[in-house]
């Protein structure tokens, strides 16, 4: 029989302990459980879906307002003598004020192929330090990109009438032998506004279809 100083006590209740821990351990790995990971935070796909429509209903309003308004400009452009296209020679004064006339130097001129079609681009700088990328369309302006070179002159008409999606557009573009239309031109027929508004009209639908059902 122990004595009251003898550690058979404290040895017996280290090896129940001891028994304890394995029966433990033995059923953490028949069962395969332990302790849980912690939950990773899941992003509601209802929040993405809600951006989608923001997006889609904030670029179709904006392309919309656009079309219109390029449609509006349209009358006021060829109705103006200073809207005829520019030549490089001079800088001429013409009554109206729907457009104006600038010189500019050639900073580079670039070319993009994509599903929409090819691009042609034109970067330049005006004597007052703005910049401008402007694409060029039609046969005239894919000459007119074909024979520009950077630091070279040329002359940008612009559309200045305010209140308009044309207004401070870059509408031409001439050299020394011809001139070119850019896309912003009425008589382009390279006007895309009605195509991203429809694009952003069908995201908008398409998340709102995806979030009611």
């Amino acid at each position: 029989m122990p004595t009251p100083h003898s550690p058979q006590p404290f040895q017996d209740t280290v090896i129940r302990e001891q028994r304890v821990r394995s029966l433990l351990n033995v059923r953490v790995q028949l069962t395969g459980k332990g302790t849980p990971p912690p939950r990773k935070r899941r992003v509601d796909a209802r929040w993405g879906l809600i951006v989608m429509m923001l997006v889609g209903l904030i670029q179709g309003s904006y392309f919309l307002w656009a079309g219109r308004s390029a449609l509006a400009a349209a009358p006021i452009f060829h109705g103006d003598e200073s809207c005829r296209l520019p030549k490089l020679d001079s800088l001429r004064t013409a009554s109206g004020h729907a457009c104006g006339l600038e010189t500019a130097v050639v900073v580079s001129v670039t070319y993009s192929s994509g599903r929409s079609g090819r691009s042609y681009r034109l970067k330049t700088v005006s004597a007052d330090g703005s910049r401008d990328y402007t694409s060029l369309a039609g046969t005239e302006g894919i000459a007119l990109w074909r024979r520009l070179h950077p630091t070279q002159r040329v002359v940008l008409q612009r559309f200045v009438r305010p209140g308009y999606y044309l207004t401070g557009k870059v509408t031409a573009v001439a050299d020394s032998v011809g001139v070119g239309m850019t896309r912003y031109h009425p008589d382009s027929r390279t006007h895309y506004e009605g195509m991203f508004a429809t694009v952003g009209l069908l995201m908008f639908a398409c998340a709102l279809a995806l979030l009611v059902l």
